[in-house]
């Protein structure tokens, strides 16, 4: 019974390489219209693909999120309006779930862990103040953007 639950979760690896090569050879054949979907497709089987595998499960909410990304990156006009009413109204409580799913894939030994070793935390910390606005910053000056 286990190498069937095996064999499901690899056939989505396979199912997910299907769709990049579709993806590949859409973008090279520049048919750019139809290419956010396979790209899609291959995320959210590389994701279903992930949750057979003990080591990957814990990206698989991570890779359904580039899901949604790269199918609203290639058609962004679907993500702007429903009607009369402006989807980036949505952004704040769209940010709070995608948090809060993120959150609900921490365990209490993470937040053990945490305590136990502070030192990744902090330094993570001192790099998203320092480094982040200095990147923004560099990049603003190195593409002349206007304040």
């Amino acid at each position: 019974m286990a190498s069937s639950k095996i064999s499901g979760y690899n056939f989505f690896y396979i199912l997910a390489a299907v769709f990049l090569l579709a993806w590949i050879y859409i973008t090279v054949q520049q048919m750019h219209e139809w290419g956010g979907w396979p790209l899609m497709l291959f995320f959210v089987s590389l994701s279903i693909a992930f949750k057979g595998n003990k080591v990957l499960k814990g990206l698989s909410y991570t890779v359904l999120i580039l899901a949604a990304v790269s199918l609203a990156m290639y058609y962004p006009q679907y993500f702007k309006t429903v009607g009369d009413f402006k989807l980036s109204a949505l952004i704040v409580p769209l940010l709070q779930i995608i948090m809060f799913g993120m959150g609900t894939e921490l365990s209490l030994k993470d937040f053990a862990n945490i305590l136990r070793m502070p030192k990744g935390i902090i330094v993570g910390i001192v790099c998203h103040y320092t480094i982040m606005p200095l990147v923004g910053f560099s990049v603003s000056r190195l593409f002349n953007l206007t304040p």
